[in-house]
Protein backbone atom coordinates (compact mmCIF):
# COMPACT_ATOMS: atom_id res chain seq x y z
CA UNK A 1 0.00 0.00 0.00
CA UNK A 2 0.78 3.45 -0.74
CA UNK A 3 1.37 5.39 2.32
CA UNK A 4 1.37 9.17 1.94
CA UNK A 5 3.75 11.51 3.88
CA UNK A 6 1.11 13.06 6.83
CA UNK A 7 -0.08 9.08 7.43
CA UNK A 8 3.55 8.36 8.52
CA UNK A 9 3.50 10.76 11.38
CA UNK A 10 0.42 11.26 12.03
CA UNK A 11 -0.18 7.44 13.53
CA UNK A 12 3.13 6.98 15.52
CA UNK A 13 2.51 10.97 17.03
CA UNK A 14 -1.21 10.01 17.99
CA UNK A 15 -0.89 6.74 19.38
CA UNK A 16 2.59 8.39 21.68
CA UNK A 17 0.32 10.84 22.85
CA UNK A 18 -2.34 8.13 23.53
CA UNK A 19 0.18 6.51 25.56
CA UNK A 20 1.73 8.57 27.72
CA UNK A 21 -2.01 10.36 28.76
CA UNK A 22 -2.83 7.15 29.63
CA UNK A 23 0.33 5.68 31.66
CA UNK A 24 2.63 8.78 32.26
CA UNK A 25 1.42 8.07 35.98
CA UNK A 26 2.77 4.67 36.32
CA UNK A 27 6.70 5.40 35.63
CA UNK A 28 6.86 5.53 39.97
CA UNK A 29 4.63 2.26 40.45
CA UNK A 30 6.76 -0.06 42.45
CA UNK A 31 7.81 -3.53 42.22
CA UNK A 32 4.78 -5.84 43.02
CA UNK A 33 3.67 -9.67 42.69
CA UNK A 34 5.89 -11.55 41.44
CA UNK A 35 8.58 -8.96 40.78
CA UNK A 36 10.01 -10.04 43.65
CA UNK A 37 11.57 -13.21 42.65
CA UNK A 38 11.85 -12.18 39.28
CA UNK A 39 13.49 -9.18 39.46
CA UNK A 40 13.93 -7.57 43.34
CA UNK A 41 15.66 -10.29 44.45
CA UNK A 42 16.90 -12.19 41.55
CA UNK A 43 20.85 -11.02 41.71
CA UNK A 44 21.31 -11.94 38.28
CA UNK A 45 19.92 -9.37 36.25
CA UNK A 46 21.92 -7.03 38.79
CA UNK A 47 25.11 -6.89 35.98
CA UNK A 48 25.12 -7.00 31.94
CA UNK A 49 27.76 -9.63 32.27
CA UNK A 50 25.11 -12.08 32.67
CA UNK A 51 23.39 -11.91 29.51
CA UNK A 52 25.35 -14.60 27.76
CA UNK A 53 24.33 -16.98 30.58
CA UNK A 54 20.60 -15.92 30.29
CA UNK A 55 20.82 -18.17 26.87
CA UNK A 56 21.74 -21.30 28.01
CA UNK A 57 20.96 -21.12 32.47
CA UNK A 58 17.10 -21.43 33.34
CA UNK A 59 18.23 -20.74 37.15
CA UNK A 60 18.89 -17.03 36.57
CA UNK A 61 15.63 -16.40 35.57
CA UNK A 62 14.53 -16.40 39.26
CA UNK A 63 15.17 -17.63 42.65
CA UNK A 64 11.96 -19.61 42.66
CA UNK A 65 13.23 -22.91 41.40
CA UNK A 66 9.96 -23.87 40.53
CA UNK A 67 9.30 -21.02 38.02
CA UNK A 68 12.40 -21.54 36.56
CA UNK A 69 12.59 -20.75 32.11
CA UNK A 70 14.35 -19.73 29.78
CA UNK A 71 13.82 -16.06 28.92
CA UNK A 72 17.09 -14.86 27.64
CA UNK A 73 15.55 -11.89 25.52
CA UNK A 74 13.44 -10.91 28.62
CA UNK A 75 16.12 -10.83 30.96
CA UNK A 76 18.36 -8.62 28.89
CA UNK A 77 15.91 -6.30 29.11
CA UNK A 78 15.90 -6.73 32.35
CA UNK A 79 19.17 -6.60 33.24
CA UNK A 80 19.28 -2.99 31.01
CA UNK A 81 16.81 -1.09 33.08
CA UNK A 82 18.99 -2.58 36.05
CA UNK A 83 22.16 -0.80 34.72
CA UNK A 84 20.04 2.31 34.30
CA UNK A 85 17.71 2.83 36.98
CA UNK A 86 19.18 -0.12 39.75
CA UNK A 87 15.52 -0.33 42.27
CA UNK A 88 14.11 2.93 40.45
CA UNK A 89 11.22 1.54 38.25
CA UNK A 90 10.97 4.46 35.94
CA UNK A 91 12.92 2.97 33.65
CA UNK A 92 11.13 -0.09 33.36
CA UNK A 93 8.11 1.21 32.91
CA UNK A 94 9.21 3.70 30.33
CA UNK A 95 10.79 0.74 28.23
CA UNK A 96 7.18 -1.13 28.62
CA UNK A 97 5.46 2.08 27.34
CA UNK A 98 8.10 2.23 24.27
CA UNK A 99 7.16 -1.04 23.94
CA UNK A 100 4.06 -0.77 24.03
CA UNK A 101 3.79 1.56 21.32
CA UNK A 102 5.49 -0.46 18.76
CA UNK A 103 2.87 -3.13 19.29
CA UNK A 104 0.31 -0.89 18.61
CA UNK A 105 2.22 0.72 15.21
CA UNK A 106 2.42 -2.67 14.01
CA UNK A 107 -0.94 -3.69 14.82
CA UNK A 108 -2.03 -0.05 12.83
CA UNK A 109 0.16 -1.27 10.02
CA UNK A 110 -0.99 -4.77 10.31
CA UNK A 111 -4.91 -3.71 9.79
CA UNK A 112 -3.62 -1.31 7.36
CA UNK A 113 -1.45 -3.22 5.08
CA UNK A 114 -2.79 -6.78 5.21
CA UNK A 115 -6.64 -7.19 6.29
CA UNK A 116 -7.88 -6.05 3.01
CA UNK A 117 -10.13 -3.47 3.78
CA UNK A 118 -9.72 -1.40 0.68
CA UNK A 119 -11.71 1.92 0.91
CA UNK A 120 -11.47 1.81 5.02
CA UNK A 121 -8.05 1.95 5.38
CA UNK A 122 -8.09 5.12 6.54
CA UNK A 123 -10.05 4.67 9.80
CA UNK A 124 -10.31 1.24 10.79
CA UNK A 125 -6.43 0.60 11.29
CA UNK A 126 -5.95 4.15 13.46
CA UNK A 127 -9.15 2.67 15.45
CA UNK A 128 -8.20 -0.73 15.78
CA UNK A 129 -4.53 0.73 17.12
CA UNK A 130 -6.37 3.42 19.51
CA UNK A 131 -8.14 0.37 20.61
CA UNK A 132 -5.00 -1.45 21.58
CA UNK A 133 -2.98 1.47 23.12
CA UNK A 134 -5.60 3.21 25.57
CA UNK A 135 -7.84 -0.11 26.47
CA UNK A 136 -7.62 -1.06 30.23
CA UNK A 137 -6.89 -5.08 29.43
CA UNK A 138 -3.50 -4.07 28.43
CA UNK A 139 -2.97 -2.17 32.07
CA UNK A 140 -0.91 -5.71 33.39
CA UNK A 141 1.37 -5.94 30.67
CA UNK A 142 2.44 -2.49 31.23
CA UNK A 143 2.26 -1.55 35.17
CA UNK A 144 3.44 -5.64 35.98
CA UNK A 145 6.97 -5.43 35.84
CA UNK A 146 6.98 -9.31 35.66
CA UNK A 147 4.42 -9.17 33.03
CA UNK A 148 6.97 -7.63 30.37
CA UNK A 149 7.04 -10.75 28.79
CA UNK A 150 3.97 -10.99 26.97
CA UNK A 151 4.55 -7.80 26.34
CA UNK A 152 7.75 -8.36 24.31
CA UNK A 153 6.66 -11.30 22.65
CA UNK A 154 3.62 -9.31 21.14
CA UNK A 155 6.13 -6.89 19.69
CA UNK A 156 8.16 -9.41 18.22
CA UNK A 157 5.15 -11.79 17.30
CA UNK A 158 3.77 -8.78 15.04
CA UNK A 159 6.77 -7.78 13.61
CA UNK A 160 7.43 -11.54 12.65
CA UNK A 161 4.11 -12.12 11.26
CA UNK A 162 3.90 -8.51 9.38
CA UNK A 163 7.40 -9.25 7.87
CA UNK A 164 6.17 -12.59 6.68
CA UNK A 165 3.30 -11.50 4.92
CA UNK A 166 5.51 -8.98 3.64
CA UNK A 167 7.83 -11.97 2.03
CA UNK A 168 10.90 -10.59 4.23
CA UNK A 169 11.55 -14.04 5.00
CA UNK A 170 15.27 -13.94 7.25
CA UNK A 171 13.86 -11.04 9.08
CA UNK A 172 10.50 -12.97 10.13
CA UNK A 173 12.96 -15.75 11.25
CA UNK A 174 15.25 -13.34 13.53
CA UNK A 175 12.18 -11.80 14.58
CA UNK A 176 10.10 -15.53 15.19
CA UNK A 177 13.31 -16.54 17.05
CA UNK A 178 13.45 -13.53 19.59
CA UNK A 179 9.90 -13.95 20.12
CA UNK A 180 10.69 -17.82 21.21
CA UNK A 181 13.40 -16.65 23.23
CA UNK A 182 10.90 -14.35 25.57
CA UNK A 183 7.81 -16.45 25.98
CA UNK A 184 7.18 -20.17 24.31
CA UNK A 185 3.36 -19.30 23.57
CA UNK A 186 5.18 -17.29 20.38
CA UNK A 187 5.19 -21.01 19.05
CA UNK A 188 1.50 -20.40 17.16
CA UNK A 189 2.91 -18.31 15.11
CA UNK A 190 3.25 -20.91 11.97
CA UNK A 191 -0.18 -21.39 12.67
CA UNK A 192 -1.87 -17.86 12.75
CA UNK A 193 0.73 -17.59 9.03
CA UNK A 194 -1.26 -20.78 7.63
CA UNK A 195 -4.56 -19.71 8.71
CA UNK A 196 -3.40 -15.70 7.06
CA UNK A 197 -2.66 -17.46 3.74
CA UNK A 198 -5.21 -19.55 3.38
CA UNK A 199 -8.02 -16.82 4.09
CA UNK A 200 -5.73 -14.64 1.39
CA UNK A 201 -5.76 -17.43 -1.05
CA UNK A 202 -9.77 -18.03 -0.32
CA UNK A 203 -10.35 -14.53 -1.26
CA UNK A 204 -8.76 -14.32 -4.19
CA UNK A 205 -11.30 -14.07 -7.72
CA UNK A 206 -11.01 -17.38 -8.97
CA UNK A 207 -8.76 -17.41 -12.46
Amino acid sequence: AVVSTGARWWAPALLAVAIAAAYANSLHIPFHFDDWHVLQQNPHIRTLANVPRFFTDANVTTVLPQNRDLRPVLMATFALNYAISGDATWSWHLLNMLLHWIAALLVFRIVRDHLWLGDEASLVPGAAALIVAVHPLNTETLDYLSARSALLTTVFYLAAFDTAVRGRRAACLLLYALAMLTKAIALTLPLVLLAYFLLDRLRRPAP
